[in-house]
């Protein structure tokens, strides 16, 4: 199992879709990590800016690309459903399950929307307490 951290921006679009369990990615940057993730593996979604940003995480399912789906939409949902506001720019769909709400803090440096789990640098806290991310992946379990 590998774990995953997912920047998910303002949080307004993610919250738009949260009920789907589908989140939206940019085929350009991200196809290479999501064709790489296996189904079980964890993401982590984290909200940009400081504070409490880590709103949550869920185990992937599966990932679809929209274009691939023209006729008839099986494994993908049309983004005017899902709310988004920039949804032409996120044409690949990543579906995930049993989604746990969290309210943590995490620094994470760089752009990057999705990336690895670091478990040396990325260190997660609540209320100025380091959680540790097996804490976190018992609660899925």
């Amino acid at each position: 199992m590998a774990i995953y951290m997912s920047r998910i921006g303002d949080g307004v679009d993610f919250n738009n879709s949260k009920k789907y369990g589908i989140w939206g990615y940019n085929r350009k940057t991200s196809k290479k990590i999501i064709s790489n993730m296996k189904k079980g593996d964890i993401i982590i979604f984290i909200k940009n800016g400081g504070g409490i940003n880590v709103i949550g995480m869920a185990l992937f399912e599966i990932y679809k690309d929209i274009n691939e789906e023209t006729l008839i939409k099986i494994d993908t949902i049309d983004n005017d459903i899902l709310c988004w506001k920039y949804y032409e720019e996120y044409p690949i769909q990543l579906k995930y399950i049993n989604f746990i709400d969290l309210k943590l803090e995490l620094h994470l440096e760089g752009q990057t929307s999705l990336r690895n789990f670091d478990k040396e640098k990325h260190i997660f806290k609540k209320e100025n307490k380091v959680i540790d991310i097996e804490t976190l992946i018992s609660i899925l379990y």
